[in-house]
């Protein structure tokens, strides 16, 4: 039996340092590697690379235009929903680009002067670090650690 517990916040910080490992990474449909990733690999490669997720938890057959119910239902076996105004960095923020369901994820980073957003963005073609002002997180998780 796998049994989970939240992050720590030390934990998070270690979610966001790893996460800026994968800048400039290549963005790519279904990548779960530096070569290449998009951003459900990224929030599962990072959760994966720090031992928090186990590698039968990957999900690796959705659309290039994740379905919003599907994205905060798979997301959220991973972790916790939270209110997005109660996310830290290193908690996994979903948002809504030009639609009206959630259909993208990255981390948030930065700090409460400057809050950002690590993601990978299709349109920008790689892992970037962006402000978080040019989006609208819709809602947010804190990730889990699994053990048995």
């Amino acid at each position: 039996m796998l049994l989970s517990t939240i992050l720590s916040n030390e934990q998070k910080l270690h979610v966001v340092e790893r996460a800026r490992d994968y800048i400039g990474a290549p963005w790519a449909h279904l990548g779960r590697t530096i070569r290449g990733i998009d951003c459900i690999g990224l929030i599962f490669c990072v959760a994966n690379d720090l031992g928090f997720v186990p590698d039968s938890a990957d999900l690796l057959n959705y659309d290039r235009m994740p379905e919003g119910h599907k994205l905060l239902m798979e997301i959220g076996k991973w972790g916790r929903r939270i209110n997005p105004k109660d996310a830290v960095p290193g908690d996994v923020l979903i948002t809504r680009e030009n639609m009206n369901l959630p259909n993208h994820c990255g981390f948030l980073a930065g700090d409460k002067n400057e809050p950002t957003i690590i993601h990978a963005y299709v349109r920008k073609g790689e892992v970037l670090e962006s402000p978080l002002r040019f989006v609208k997180p819709v809602a947010a998780f804190e990730l889990q650690s699994w053990t048995k």
